[in-house]
Order: structure tokens, then C-alpha cells, then sequence
């Protein structure tokens, strides 16, 4: 039997030396964890976008001034599209909730 161990990491980022951050998301995506990452950072999305690691998802969320909480969902490859438009992922989330 195999087991699949599932982690929540907040804030990859943080206290990480930048160097290391491919390494880490490449350990991740070669290994049989499930991973939620949660991040602000622009690098960790661009890095994520050059391992394209199988099976991933990006979800955008955005709480409303009503406390309610939005989200988008995105595939590697569309935010690999946004990320080279230039353009803020946050934006499009912040688009809907508007």
C-alpha cells in the first residue's frame, strides 16, 4: 500500500534563500505528497510555471467587503500565459469580485 502524505505549507517563501526555491518545488512535485503552498510571491508562481508539475492547480482567492470569498481557479499553462502577458494574478481575481 502506498501512502500519500498531504502538507500545507504557508508562505513557501518565506526565510527561504531564493536559490532554493526551485529545488524545494521540484523536491515536491517529484515526491507522492499532496501540497497546498500558499504564497504572495510572484517567483514562487514563475517557478512553478517552469517545473510544470503534473496535476497542479492555482487558486486565486480574493475576500469581498462583505466577507465573502472568490476564487479562480487556474491550470499551469493558463498562468504561465498571465505570468508572460504581464499581467497580475491578482487582477483577475480582483476583476470578479468587483
Amino acid at each position: 500500500m502506498t501512502s500519500h502524505l498531504a502538507a500545507l505549507w504557508n508562505d513557501i517563501e518565506i526565510a527561504m534563500h531564493p536559490s532554493l526555491m526551485d529545488t524545494l518545488l521540484k523536491w515536491l512535485t517529484d515526491s507522492d505528497r499532496q501540497v497546498v503552498i500558499a504564497t504572495h510571491s510572484f517567483d514562487v508562481l514563475h517557478s512553478l510555471t517552469l517545473i510544470e508539475p503534473r496535476d497542479a492547480k492555482v487558486i486565486l482567492l480574493r475576500k469581498d467587503d462583505n466577507d465573502v470569498i472568490h476564487h479562480k481557479s487556474l491550470e499551469i499553462d493558463e498562468l504561465e500565459e498571465i505570468l508572460e502577458k504581464g499581467i497580475d494574478p491578482r487582477a483577475i481575481i480582483e476583476s470578479l469580485v468587483e
